[in-house]
């Protein structure tokens, strides 16, 4: 528990479903071609579930709500558009932060792959998501120094790639993470990894802690004008 006022409510935005074809590791699509790899099995869908419900443990054990574009008993794909009038219809008394949970891929997922590392973005255009996207890259890269971050150039201020994603174009500030690659065994053993689900867990609470206190000091900032 803390005793820090909660400004900041977070909405995680699970990837896909399991009806949803691809999404998933060469070893899980075609297991015939990769009979040797059959400690690699991996689903996009599943491993962000995994990870969203990691994170708001670790969240609401601090005594701080959030919500959820899709309800973590329901294994579906609800489709983009749902998923964006349910952002829009949130009401909450505070600022609203999307953060939706991705694995990304180099090709269709039928091969291995060489491309490796991590990815933040927000929709195109400069808005407050940029802003605490900056500080996730931050956070990030601190924790996972030896994980490739891609950026959308190596001395830009906001290091976030831009992309008018669906969910990234609903209300409030929003951040979609793609994190490494589903098409990369290395990857793929990192994101399988408990040590590395929790430890990514963990970091994203420690910004999402650092982005209520931020904004907690704005809101008393402006009181004391």
């Amino acid at each position: 528990m803390t005793d820090i006022p909660q400004i900041l409510y977070p909405v995680f935005d699970r990837a896909h479903g399991i009806n949803v074809s691809g999404k998933a590791s060469p070893a899980f699509l075609v297991p015939h071609k990769f009979a040797d790899d059959d400690d690699l099995v991996f689903r996009e869908f599943e491993f962000s579930e995994n990870m969203i419900d990691r994170i708001e443990a670790k969240w609401q054990a601090l005594g701080y709500k959030s919500s959820r574009t899709v309800p973590n008993d329901d294994p579906f794909e609800p489709g983009l558009m749902t998923r964006y009038r349910r952002i829009n219809a949130m009401k909450v008394p505070g600022q609203l932060l999307t953060f939706s949970v991705h694995a990304n891929a180099r090709k269709m997922g039928d091969t291995w792959e060489k491309s490796r590392g991590m990815a933040y973005f927000t929709s195109v255009g400069h808005t407050l998501s940029d802003e605490m996207c900056k500080r996730l890259y931050k956070f990030s890269e601190a924790r996972f120094p030896n994980v490739y971050h891609y950026k959308k150039d190596i001395r830009a201020v906001y290091p976030g790639l831009e992309a008018n994603f669906t969910v990234l174009m609903a209300k409030g500030a929003a951040i979609l993470a793609e994190i490494g690659f589903q098409d990369n065994r290395d990857d793929v053993r990192m994101l399988l990894s408990e040590s590395f689900r929790n430890q990514y867990s963990t970091m994203v609470v420690e910004w999402l802690v650092a982005e209520n206190i931020l904004l907690n000091q704005i809101h008393q900032s402006n009181e004391r004008r």
